[in-house]
């Protein structure tokens, strides 16, 4: 797992595919094993699709709303603690719920998907295709 920032700025923000090698820290990528910069490059592009592997472990399939509540909450999985960041969470969460069935908007989602098709100590367990509809 690489730890250095090789992500910022470089997807162009009409990008509809990202084909990476490893995941973004904190999605499908077992124990945090992903790309701290990756994931704040997809937290400022929200592309529709994210496709990787590397980490088999992180095997499936996942459906993010990069947006204030992801955020607060990702600030808190980085280690930022405080009551004030978890009432910030809360706060954006009960505004983007309510706001948005309120307008009747669907958040822009980035759909994430590990692709690794082995698993196991020695890559011995075979997993079915994902197959997705955008």
């Amino acid at each position: 797992v690489c730890s250095s920032d090789l992500w910022t700025g470089v997807v162009p923000p009409d990008t509809a595919i990202l084909l990476t090698h490893g995941p973004p820290k904190w999605h499908l990528d077992a124990n945090a094993l992903g790309n701290e910069y990756l994931l704040k490059e997809l937290q400022r592009t929200k592309l529709p699709l994210v496709v990787f592997g590397h980490i088999h472990a992180g095997y499936g399939y996942d459906v993010v709303a990069f947006d204030d509540v992801q955020a607060a909450y990702g600030d808190i999985l980085f280690g930022k603690r405080g009551i004030v960041l978890l009432i910030k969470m809360i706060f954006y969460l009960l505004l983007d719920k309510n706001y948005k069935a309120w307008i009747g908007s669907r958040p822009k989602v980035t759909r994430l998907v590990n692709a690794a098709v082995v698993g196991g100590r020695h890559n011995e367990e075979a997993r079915p295709p994902i197959v997705i509809s955008i």
